[in-house]
């Protein structure tokens, strides 16, 4: 005789287990895309997030995902179609992920997402069907390996940037191969490397976002709202410039903002430049080169701190001094490539995990989202450090020989107002499943009794 276990299903929104069912029964509500199990009091919702469904309601203040964004209900919502107007994205932009995947001819996307397609970057115009790639539904955003110097013998689409001369320049129209002509590029005065924007005083930033100035690349230590440049607000990334700024030629002569590299140093030219020696009094000194030009990493050459490499196709920068030596990726930080970035929609294709840390009560929660606290005593649940609104994770409390108690910190929120306690038995295990709201609000619900 063969034994299974079935969990109490029903198909009819808010549906849950009526009383008296028997503790420990699992339950699953496919109008509400929810699971539970039947608790000592009552029945309990395992899944703190759910993924919409228009087929549930949804009361104020609940929490769904979608798109790869968190939401919470501003109104009560009855079932039916997405309206965007009746939710709050409580996700802020610069704690999203901004990782750039292949495209997928087997998936659909939605509108804004973001592709890598034939060595460039594409952003879906609205939403787009799967099947095979149509330009016609995407946008060109820029080149997934930065700026390329302009070749004769290749053709370019539609706003995609080169480098020619020691300029920037972005493509007005398709282009078919032939010869450097300048009524078909526009000049648009970017940074050589990456195609990052000039530093402008009349635009907010986000914590992370990439300007250039001076002849330099900085990233943005936190938001920063109109006005002036502070260099306070910035981090200098120190990411060279020379492999698209060309060396000086007394040879030959330059336009107006030509960017040329002389003495360790790099100049714009003030006006037209005859041929001739240099002139410091023709050239504006926008910036100093880096000690090394960007070049592929070579495991018998020793870095300093913020060199520039290349290593299997994305960009790093040296942590610190590093020796020579096979590759090390804890020792750089990835500046470009197919990484996650901050502020994108991520595609995954492997598990993201990190063994949980062990807590007394006391947790920095920039350290790991999963946590153990061994209970020996009367301990207390403190407010964690460094919280971030959309963290999530678990806590697993387990119990010694001699049942303990847990008290919670006032940032802790549970339902109804009152605080759950765990569970009085030795060697019991409970699990807290956590969201974070704010940086005062951490909503929690403890799963007691996990056996």
């Amino acid at each position: 005789m063969t034994a299974r276990v079935q969990s109490l299903r029903s198909s009819t929104k808010g549906a849950r287990p009526p009383a008296g069912r028997a503790v420990g029964e699992l339950y699953t509500n496919f109008a509400d895309q929810q699971i539970g199990v039947v608790g000592p009091t009552g029945n309990i919702d395992l899944v703190p997030v759910r993924f919409f469904s228009e087929t549930a309601d949804y009361a104020i203040g609940d929490l769904v995902a979608r798109g790869g964004d968190i939401y919470r209900a501003a109104v009560a919502v009855t079932a039916g179609a997405w309206n965007g107007t009746k939710w709050t994205d409580i996700v802020h932009e610069s704690d999203k992920h901004h990782g750039v995947a292949l495209f997928d001819a087997s998936k659909s996307y939605l509108n804004g997402e973001l592709v890598a397609h034939n060595g460039d970057i594409w952003m879906a115009n609205s939403a787009v069907a799967a099947g095979a790639f149509n330009p016609t539904a995407w946008t060109l955003k820029t080149s997934a390996v930065g700026v390329v110097q302009f070749e004769a013998t290749k053709n370019y689409l539609k706003d995609q940037l080169v480098a020619y001369q020691g300029k920037i320049y972005r493509s007005m129209a398709a282009w078919t191969a032939a010869g450097w002509d300048a009524t078909k590029w526009e000049d648009i005065n970017i940074n050589p490397l990456t195609g990052i924007q000039p530093f402008d005083a009349t635009k907010a930033y986000a914590k992370d976002d990439l300007v250039s100035s001076a002849g330099k690349i900085y990233h943005a230590k936190h938001a920063v709202t109109a006005g002036a440049w502070k260099p306070a607000d910035w981090q200098d990334i120190n990411i060279n410039v020379t492999d698209v700024v060309t060396a000086f030629d007394a040879a030959k002569a330059y336009a107006q903002n030509d960017l040329v590299a002389t003495g360790g140093k790099i100049y714009s030219a003030k006006a037209a430049v005859p041929a001739g020696a240099f002139n410091a009094a023709q050239w504006n000194e926008i910036g100093a080169t880096t000690p090394h030009p960007i070049t592929v990493f070579d495991a018998t050459k020793a870095y300093a701190l913020n060199d520039i490499v290349i290593n299997a196709g994305k960009l790093y920068s040296a942590k610190a001094a590093i020796a020579a030596g096979a590759w090390d990726a804890t020792k750089w930080t990835s500046l470009a490539g197919g990484d996650a970035f901050l502020g994108q929609t991520q595609v995954w294709t492997k598990a993201q995990r990190g063994a949980p840390v062990v807590t007394t009560g006391a947790m920095d929660f920039a350290l790991s989202n999963n946590w153990t606290l061994a209970l020996t005593g009367a301990m207390t649940l403190a407010a964690p450090t460094n919280l971030v609104a959309g963290q999530s994770g678990v806590i697993v409390i387990t119990q010694g020989a001699t049942a303990g108690t847990l008290a919670y910190n006032a940032v802790w929120k549970f339902e109804g107002g009152t605080k759950q306690d765990v569970t009085a038995a030795a060697n019991a295990v409970d699990v807290l499943a956590y969201y974070v709201e704010s940086a005062t609000r951490i909503t929690a619900k403890l799963i007691k009794g996990s056996a």
